[in-house]
């Protein structure tokens, strides 16, 4: 029997992050040798997707670097926009609104990608090729980016889900719209995240299961006022997460 590839990501962030700190500490270093004892000992490569707060925590850099060394894990690159230098602020309150990085000007959103990339490769000595968008908040512009800057794996696509509702910057679109893409691991262009082809990054989306209801229709979950009634037949999504709460927009259960 072939064996199933299976890749525990992490979102390596700061301390606390969603309560919106204006001070971010980064005390969770400090437990994840124990964390990856646990990945080791069920023999899984957890692969710590990391921000600029972490990135400057040197418990965190030894750590990493001592599980990069023994080819125990991976390090990979996680953008938040808001407190990612540059800081040229977008809103009158940055941390306060957490903005999301589609929402900066093409020239910042370049430039945060080179200063988080070139920090995490000179602090862990390896190129960085992995991926994720903080909030997952990701397009085509984002995508041409990372291809630029030596990236090739992405992983910022929650399948099924619609990001809309969480607002960003005031007065912007809110997040991504997942909601027509593929579930499984493709490669894609640039020109169309959402259509696999035989582009040059690799989409590993998160691990979102649609339930059987949501897979034959999908526009009761689309209304307000039918979504309970359609989760109490069937749940629309289940994500593959340890907690029960993915910060989703929609109603969904979380595997733990």
């Amino acid at each position: 029997m072939s064996e199933v590839p299976f890749i525990i990501t992490v979102d390596t962030e700061g301390d606390n992050l969603w309560a919106k700190p204006r001070e971010i500490t980064t005390h969770n270093a400090a437990y994840l040798p124990r964390f990856q004892s646990l990945c080791e000992r069920f023999r899984f490569k957890p692969v710590y997707l990391t921000n600029y707060e972490m990135a400057l925590s040197d418990a965190f850099v030894e750590f990493a670097r001592d599980v990069i060394a023994r080819d125990a894990g991976e390090v990979g690159m996680h953008l938040h926009a808001w407190n990612s230098p540059p800081l040229d602020p977008l809103t009158d309150d940055d941390f306060r609104y957490q903005p999301y990085l589609i929402e900066y000007p093409a020239p910042t959103m370049k430039e945060k990608i080179r200063i988080l990339t070139r920090l995490l490769e000179d602090r862990f000595g390896q190129p960085m090729v992995s991926h994720r968008a903080g909030r997952w908040a990701f397009d085509g512009r984002y995508a041409a980016m990372l291809l630029d800057a030596g990236y090739r794996v992405d992983c910022s696509v929650t399948p099924g889900v619609d990001w809309r509702t969480s607002p960003g910057a005031p007065g912007g679109r809110g997040g991504s719209d997942y909601r027509d893409f593929p579930f499984n691991p493709y490669f894609f262009n640039p020109a169309d995240i959402a259509l696999a082809t035989t582009g040059a990054l690799l989409e590993v989306p998160m691990t979102v299961l649609p339930g059987a209801l949501y897979r034959k229709a999908r526009w009761p979950y689309r209304i307000p006022l039918l979504r309970r009634a359609a989760n109490k037949v069937s749940l629309s999504l289940s994500w593959l997460c340890p907690t029960r709460s993915c910060k989703s927009p929609i109603s969904s259960q979380c595997w733990r």
